[in-house]
């Protein structure tokens, strides 16, 4: 999503409260090979750069943003 400008332009718009990461690995490729979860780390850096934040703040967003996903599915899941 971040490789186009127009993926780049939605990152931008939406709540950072919204943000998760993934690589879509192994689907896709970095430098010629498969890309993996470590590779998170390059898409933190370019949300950072995008939002004009620290990596570890967009990190730390991301973490909080999973957790809450995850709290409001177990809620979804016990009713």
């Amino acid at each position: 999503m971040l490789s186009k400008e127009k993926g780049r332009d939605l990152v931008t718009i939406l709540p950072v409260e919204r943000l998760l990461t993934e690589t879509d690995g192994p689907f896709t490729q970095i430098d010629g090979r498969l890309t993996r979860p470590a590779d998170v780390e390059t898409t933190i850096g370019a949300l950072a750069n995008l939002r004009h934040l620290t990596p570890d703040v967009i990190a730390a967003t991301v973490q909080t943003n999973l957790r809450t996903l995850l709290k409001a599915a177990a809620v979804l899941t016990e009713k």
